[in-house]
């Protein structure tokens, strides 16, 4: 099938990625590439309500593990 390509561009008009979508699923493609579009701003909220709750609650449990993992992977980052 024939392939279109969408840019990712962030706020600053810099490319993050390039997305190559099937005209048989475009929504997949699209949804894709908005997901990588608002990945720094998912990161960035997910880091500030994982510091937020740890300095609250003074806790370290499943979810705050979770939530440091994710953080550490998208850093690219080894455990």
């Amino acid at each position: 099938s024939d392939k279109i390509e969408c840019l990712v561009m962030d706020s600053c008009g810099r490319q993050l990625a390039i997305v190559r979508r099937s005209v048989d699923a475009p929504n997949e493609a699209e949804g894709n590439a908005r997901l990588i579009a608002a990945a720094p701003d998912l990161l960035a909220a997910l880091e500030s309500i994982t510091e937020m709750i740890q300095a609250m609650y003074k806790v370290e449990g499943k979810y705050i593990s979770q939530a440091r993992a994710a953080i550490t992977k998208a850093k690219g980052q080894t455990p």
